[in-house]
């Protein structure tokens, strides 16, 4: 094969082009599917229900992003690289400003265009040219001289993107199995913590009705209290106070980001000033039971203990720390932040705005709690622990092996694209 490098504006039909900014929303006869960075699921896939709706517009801007079939779209704005072609269902939508539009001329194959963008080339080229703190963008300008390297001969670049649709395709069914394994071992491991703790492990103890009606029935010898009654709930520092004229001291505390779903990151722990003497009012003691007083939906009440892993830690106003009365009940509390009923509990209790919620102490406090006895409460947390580290183990192993093939698939994409890799010599019986 003869192989060049050619910017990506000596390729393509007309200038690239953004997305609309700020479409008008529209319901009415003659509205337009507006497709999102979010509609993009997959590589080459877009949703096919759940378009935004927007009305249709006679300025330019509007008329540049109408898509025809065989366009390419990437995003370049926040999550860079996410690229598909469009297809005959696409065809006369349009794109949010995230969004590029690239029409290719006529000898170039919108597929290997594809297929580069997915190229770690793609990624490294974008990682060093992208601008932004809070979200990265690329600038249309840039892209433009992004230099591709590709065959002289679109037949020869059909010759490529055969080579990799057949083995990439190949890949992905893995991909999609190793992606369904991690979902089944989610929903089986909150399927373990679910019977454990609102059921316990004898299946034939006497039941009677907790009181809680999305709870139901928990064993007759079980005891239901509101938190308040086992636990102190208490509030963090909040950050931005005026510390003038103060003697300050500086030390770690936990944010919202560091309080994950049954366990602590504490990969960044950021620094915080407080006047000195306060600081023991936001103290961490081993057996808290960080909980989150919101955010996104998903980090609603999600909690883990401290294990003082951190010697003299802060914790900050949005993230409680229930501080149990009695020690043996932080890991029981714990779980309790896992189980279904718990965040269902957050969820029917929380404030909420578009995508956010946020849930205030008085509503933690009156959190239903069940109570085994001692003995079955001790007996309980270390069948759970044990059994949840199974599940997370092999969950882990797993999604070390998606790594893997995520890395395979783009490394066998690059090395395609750069011609490292002699589709010449290609069979179908297997990846080369």
């Amino acid at each position: 094969m003869n192989w060049t490098s050619k910017k990506l504006k000596r390729i393509i039909k007309y200038p690239l082009a953004y997305g609309v900014l700020k479409p008008d929303r529209y319901l009415g006869p003659n509205s337009v599917p507006l497709i999102r960075i979010m509609d993009i699921i997959g590589h080459n896939q877009v949703a096919d229900k759940g378009f935004e709706m927007i009305s249709p517009q006679i300025n330019q801007e509007f008329k540049r992003t109408i898509l025809k079939k065989g366009d390419v779209v990437l995003s370049v704005v926040g999550t860079i690289g996410k690229v598909f072609i469009v297809n005959d269902f696409l065809e006369g939508f349009n794109l949010s400003r995230a969004l590029a539009r690239i029409q290719l001329r006529s000898n170039f194959d919108p597929q290997y265009i594809m297929y580069y963008f997915q190229s770690k080339l793609f990624e490294n080229q974008s990682q060093l040219i992208a601008y932004g703190s809070a979200q990265k963008v690329l600038n249309l300008g840039d892209l433009d001289n992004f230099k591709i390297p590709l065959p002289n001969n679109i037949d020869e670049q059909r010759a490529v993107v055969s080579f990799l649709n057949h083995n990439i395709n190949k890949l992905d069914e893995l991909i999609i199995k190793k992606k369904n394994m991690i979902e089944l071992l989610k929903e089986y491991r909150q399927a373990i913590i679910d019977e454990a703790v609102t059921k316990g492990l004898d299946s034939n103890a006497p039941m009677k009705e907790s009181g809680v009606k999305w709870l139901g029935k928990v064993p007759a010898h079980w005891e239901v209290k509101r938190l308040k009654f086992i636990a102190d709930v208490r509030s963090g520092v909040t950050k931005g106070k005026d510390l003038t004229d103060k003697e300050v001291i500086e030390l770690p505390y936990l944010r919202v980001a560091n309080v994950q779903d049954g366990y602590l990151d504490l990969t960044d722990v950021a620094n915080i000033q407080v006047a000195q003497g306060e600081e023991k009012r936001y103290q961490l003691k081993y057996g808290d039971v960080l909980m989150n007083e919101g955010g996104d939906y998903d980090k609603l009440g999600r909690g883990a203990k401290w294990e003082a892993q951190i010697e003299l830690c802060l914790h900050q106003n949005h993230v409680f720390a229930v501080r149990p009365k009695v020690l043996m009940h932080s890991d029981w509390l714990d779980l309790i932040t896992s189980t279904s009923y718990a965040k269902f509990y957050f969820m029917m209790h929380s404030k909420q705005s578009t995508n956010l919620a946020s849930i205030s102490s008085s509503s933690i406090k009156e959190l239903p709690i069940i109570l085994p006895p001692d003995e079955e409460l001790d007996r309980l947390i270390k069948y759970t622990r044990n059994k949840i580290h199974g599940v997370d183990s092999l969950s882990l192993k797993v999604k070390l092996q998606l790594e893997k093939l995520l890395e395979y698939r783009q490394s066998l994409i690059s090395k395609a694209v750069i011609g490292k890799i002699d589709v010449r010599e290609f069979s179908k019986e297997g990846v080369q």
